[in-house]
């Protein structure tokens, strides 16, 4: 017969195993899209600079370069929350 303290610790070797896988595909899911959507920033900004005078006042007036930056920043939290809701973290 099984006593309580070895049935508790088989069943909490599995459940820590597979928190923590669920935390290591988190991570890296939320690690590879940060990386994606910030390379995906710093290209946008590096470009930025290749547009005319002009073009570039109209759309410094317009705001572009902030709205991409709130753009990124709103989609890091969508997949942060993703991620928090499917592997239920919180």
């Amino acid at each position: 017969m099984l006593t309580l303290g070895a049935f508790l610790a088989s069943v909490a070797g599995r459940i820590a195993i597979m928190a923590a896988a669920a935390l290591g595909f988190a991570v890296v899911t939320y690690a590879g899209v940060d990386s994606g959507v910030t390379w995906l920033l710093a290209q946008a900004k590096a470009n930025w600079g290749s547009a005319t005078g002009a073009l570039a006042d109209y759309l410094a007036m317009a705001g572009l370069n902030t709205a991409m930056s709130v753009i990124v920043a709103a989609i890091s939290a969508r997949v942060t929350l993703m991620i928090v809701r499917k592997f239920m973290i919180v």
